[in-house]
């Protein structure tokens, strides 16, 4: 059997999703911002957060770079979403 949008939606209500607000609308996703520690060889190591949702892919296709998005009170910038081909996106955001 395929999952469905509708499955795919409660699947992010039910991991902890949360609505998502653009000017357009909103939608629901699951909030990451998660710690990475990046460096070169030996070199200095630089810390810092990479702040990203996993959304339904029909939610987030027409958003334009640069939207804003406010999500838990914080906005952001949508940089880009890559579809994981099951019908949903890792999406990438900025401050």
């Amino acid at each position: 059997m395929l999952e469905s949008d509708a499955d795919r939606l409660a699947s992010i209500k039910a991991l902890g999703g949360q609505l998502v607000h653009h000017d357009a609308g909103s939608f629901w996703a699951i909030f990451e911002n998660q710690y990475h520690e990046a460096g070169f060889n030996d070199g200095p190591r630089v810390e810092t957060r990479q702040p990203g949702l996993t959304a339904r892919t029909s939610d987030v296709h027409a958003l334009e770079k640069d939207a804003l998005l406010e999500v838990s009170g914080e906005q952001f910038r949508f940089k880009r979403h890559e579809p994981d081909g099951t019908g949903m996106s890792l999406v990438f955001l900025r401050l």
